[in-house]
Formats: C-alpha cells, structure tokens, sequence
C-alpha cells in the first residue's frame, strides 16, 4: 500500500490505462455440473437460463439454518421446519419461496440467512450476494453464525467468476475478513493487495495486515495507509508504539503521538519537546512556502481547474455564495488582544504581496475562513478573542496555504455544485478520456445521459448513488484515477478533506508545532466543555465508542495531520 496521497492523472494522457478484464469462467456445462458435486455452490449463473442441474446443499449451511429452526417459533415453527426441510432435500427453489413467505410475515434474520442458503443452493449466486451486503455488519445475534457460513459460500462461488478486478478485490477483502486471523485469512489479504485497482476500503486492508503482522514484522506503510483513511480505531495507537518501538532514532515522533491521545496537553507537549529536533517548530520561510506540496497535489488541482471544470462550460463563483454572505456581516478587522498576537508573528508576505484581514460578527460558526479572490482574504468570527495566539497562527496558516495552493479555489467551488453541474463534470471528465484513446462503453454513456435527465438544480440522494455506481464502474472500466478524485470533489468536499487539507494542516503545524495545532484543529470543532475535557485528560476521548460517529470527521483531520511528521521520520529512517 503507498502511504503518501495519489498522483491525480493529467487530462492530457499520453499512456493508455489498460482495461481490468474481469475473469471468465471457462468451465463447460459438464465440468460445472461436475464441480457442484464437490463445491456446495454454483461455479456461475446465467441470469436469463435456469440452471441445469441443482448443485448439492452447502452442508454446513443447511445444519446451521436448521440449528435456527428453534428460534423461528415466532413466525410458526412447522412453516420453517418446512423450508429448512426443502433446503435439505436439494429443493432450493421451494425452499427460497418459503423463506420468502416467512421474510413477508416478518420472520427473524434467520430466514434471511436460509433465503441466502437456497438462493446459493440453487446457483443464484448474484441473489445471495445481493442478501448478503444488505446483511453484513447488522447485528445478526444467534443467526450471526449461520450467516457466516452462508456469506462464505457466497463470496467463494461469486470469486470464481468476478465482474472486474474491482469486484475481485471487495469479494477477497470480505473473504479475509471472515477468516481472519487464520492463514486463510492472511492469503485472501495477500491476493487482494496484489490487485492494482483504487478501493474506498484500501484503508481496512491496510488495517488487517497491520493487525495481524505488528507483533512480529515492521508495518509502517500499512499503518500510516490506514491511519489516513480510517478513524474509528483505537487501537491505532498501540500500533503506533508497537511498531515504532523498533526504531529508537525515531520513536519519540511515535511516543508524541501517542501521549497527545492519552496524556493531558501539558503531558503531550512535553512529550513533543522530548522529540528534539524531529518535532521542533520551524520559521515559515519562502522556500518553505515553495516546498508545500508535491507532483500529485498540484496535478490533481491543475486538472479541476485549468481543464474540467472549464470544459464542463461551468462558471462556478470565487466567492461562493456562502462566503458573499458572511461579507455582509463582516468589517475591517481591529488588530487587538489574541488577533493582534497572533498576527504580528506570521510574515504573510511568504505567501502574498497583500491581504485582507476582516472581522465577521454573524451566527455562523468557524473560526477562520478565507477566500483567494479578488484579493486573498482572510475571515476571522469576532470569537477568536477567546482563542490562544499559537493556536490561531495554526489556522491562519492553514489558511494562507490553501490559498496559495489554489486548494481554496477548489472549496468554494465545491459549494455552487448541484445534481446538474455533477453530470456536467462527469461528461467531460468521460470526454477528455475518449480523447485521449481511453475506451469507454456506449453502455455508460447512456446511463450518464439517463442520469443527467433527472438531474436538477439540488441535491437528490437517489441521483447520488447513481453517479457514485456509475464512477464506479468508470474506474473499473478504465482504471483512471480521475474518476475517483472526481466522485471525492463532488461530495462533501472529499477530496480536500482528503488530499488537499493533509498538506496545509502539516505546514501549519511544522511552524506552530504537532499539540498547538492538534487542539486548535479540536477547537475548531468541538463545545468548550468538551475542549476542556480533552485538555484535562487527552485527545483520545474522541475515540471512545460513544464518540464514534460524531467525531469521524475530526478524528480523521486529527490522524491525517500526524501523517505529516511520522512519513517524515520514516523517510528520515530510510535514507540512513
């Protein structure tokens, strides 16, 4: 796994992106009926004919759905006692249409699990796959078992005959999971990593490796992959301390890390002082500035601005019409009390020859915005007084990155989207591929077109999940990257949350230092009674179970802005 951000591809290609080519079952009709007397599934399904000959029961499966039986009193235990009966007797479709019946009358997961056992039983394999996503992570209580045993067998017949190798890769990451820590496990988590596509759930890969190797092998990469992508682990810094621990040269980056979780602020910024040389602030300097970001990030903007979104024929406002709003309510800024502190230690001439500072005294809430246009400016809420001068140097710089990046020019724009600009995007994004020789289907074509008709001036859920599907298959269609980092930017400001903020929120912190900036991030997005608790006793309270969705968003900011020192260390470590 590559820890550090993906290099986004340039609208003018000059290579050619082969097509993943799904596996194709090349078993002939008696091989296959050969196969399904030693594999308790169907090796394929063709949808429009039925079956030739009815695979054997998955014994296991059958058994487990049978030890359910007791459990189904509630929706007649004869009726269910009937259906787990045909699912016995190799009669999967009789057994399917009971199951079904029982589902109606509002059985228990249990007869969910016999539904996806017969539809497996009877070769339907995409049926059982459709009832098992619909399934898995629900609290499935005694049934949880018995659907283990049905999904296993789902996902075993579906990996015979994958649709791409995106697809290949969710199924074997599904498999891992249900077999890990054993070495069938690890194997799944091997074959999976070595498929050269993009997964949203590259992070929870990443994840399982590190989980099951730490204690033995070094895991850096996995684990700053998926300390970029998933925030909901706790464990993240024991794994830090674990494998870090291998490294005395760098270690203390680790150990800062890990007491700005469980230490008190006063106890993590000694943790960091301890660090010496490797967490020590930096004068930002021009060259400094020139340093920020990398081929990828400013490939990745030079695409959005300078040719999608011009060939969309969109005009999108800098100033977006949220920002126009909070001007109304805003004045030139008085340079006093925590402002003035704050601002009399930042040379913004690194970045512009002139800005502008004003005060904004509305009901919105943040701390700091900012805009590029028509000149950079800079927005700081009237409740800034009560923010410490160090911490509000972190978010000016921030700022002053995101403009001088043109990162900001990417965020207002993101705001004016609506359904209809999206499929613009998505037309000329699939336009400036086929022109530089990509193939893509008529099929999706079409299907954008369809989309686009319904689309309208908001936001529909429904046209939503129809561009994330159809990006989807995009990408595994052409394996451009683009079509990613395009569904990122169309969304809830994804791609700068994770690509773009990463590189401000690190500089800003390498001037400010890592516990200035880690509680000016939390600040920025927390109550004051909550902030004084994480003061008290440590950042890692957001990672407590009962902060586990609220916080995700912050979380996330949090373990991407502690990337930033940790890659260099290991950087550091392997040039030695």
């Amino acid at each position: 796994p590559q820890a550090d951000e993906p290099a986004a591809e340039e609208s003018e290609a000059e290579e050619v992106v082969e097509e993943p080519v799904a596996e194709e079952s090349t078993d002939e009709e008696a091989d296959a009926q050969e196969a399904v007397a030693e594999e308790p599934v169907a090796e394929e399904v063709v949808a429009e004919e039925p079956a030739v000959e009815e695979p054997a029961a998955e014994p296991e499966v059958a058994e487990a759905v049978a030890e359910g039986a007791a459990t189904g009193a509630a929706v007649g235990e004869a009726t269910f006692e009937s259906a787990v009966a045909a699912l016995h007797a190799s009669q999967f479709e009789q057994a399917g249409e009971q199951f079904e019946a029982l589902l109606s009358a509002g059985a228990g997961p249990e007869a969910s699990v016999g539904l996806m056992s017969a539809r497996i039983g009877a070769g339907r394999v995409e049926d059982a796959l459709a009832l098992g996503l619909s399934l898995r992570g629900l609290d499935l209580g005694e049934a949880e078992d018995q659907f283990r045993s049905a999904w296993e067998a789902t996902l075993t017949a579906k990996l015979k005959s994958p649709d791409s190798d995106l697809q290949r890769k969710r199924l074997l990451l599904a498999l891992a999971e249900l077999k890990l820590p054993g070495e069938a496990g690890l194997e799944a988590l091997d074959e999976a990593e070595q498929i050269p596509v993009r997964l949203d759930e590259d992070g929870l890969l990443s994840y399982y490796q590190v989980v099951s190797r730490v204690e033995n092998e070094d895991v850096t990469a996995y684990l700053l992959d998926y300390m970029h992508s998933l925030g909901d682990k706790p464990e993240l810094f024991e794994h830090l301390s674990k494998n870090f621990a291998r490294y005395p040269e760098i270690a203390k980056v680790a150990e800062a890390v890990v007491a700005l979780a469980g230490q008190s602020r006063t106890g993590a910024q000694e943790a960091e002082e301890a660090a010496g040389e490797l967490l020590a602030p930096q004068y930002a300097t021009r060259e400094m500035a020139e340093e920020i970001g990398d081929p990828g990030e400013e490939a990745m903007v030079e695409v959005f601005l300078d040719h999608l979104i011009p060939r969309a024929g969109l005009e999108l406002p800098v100033p977006s019409d949220e920002f126009e709003e909070f001007l109304h309510d805003s004045e030139p800024a008085a340079f006093v009390g925590s402002l003035r502190q704050a601002l009399r230690n930042i040379d913004y001439t690194v970045f512009f020859e002139e800005i502008e500072v004003l005060s904004y005294s509305g009901e919105a809430d943040f701390l700091v915005e900012c805009c590029p246009e028509p000149t950079p400016t800079l927005l700081f809420h009237s409740k800034v007084e009560n923010v410490p001068p160090e911490e509000l140097r972190f978010l000016v710089f921030r700022r002053l990155v995101q403009m001088y990046r043109r990162h900001a020019y990417l965020e207002h724009m993101a705001r004016a989207l609506d359904d209809s600009a999206r499929c613009k995007l998505v037309k000329a994004c699939i336009e400036i591929h086929q022109e530089s020789e990509y193939e893509i289907s008529e099929m999706l074509v079409g299907r954008l077109e369809e989309i686009a008709a319904q689309a309208g001036e908001g936001d529909s859920p429904e046209v939503r999940g129809q561009l994330d599907a159809l990006l989807d298959k995009l990408y595994a269609d052409t394996g451009s990257d683009s079509f990613i980092e395009l569904g990122d930017f169309l969304y809830d400001n994804q791609l700068a949350k994770k690509w773009l903020d990463p590189l401000a929120d690190q500089f800003a912190a390498s001037v400010v230092g890592l516990t200035t900036a880690s509680y000016a991030t939390a600040r920025d997005m927390v109550d004051d009674e909550l902030f004084a608790e994480l003061e008290a006793k440590g950042l890692g309270l957001l990672w407590q179970e009962e902060r586990r969705e609220e916080f995700d968003e912050l979380r996330l900011r949090l373990q991407r802005l502690w990337l930033g020192p940790l890659k260099a260390a290991s950087y550091e470590l392997e040039e030695e």
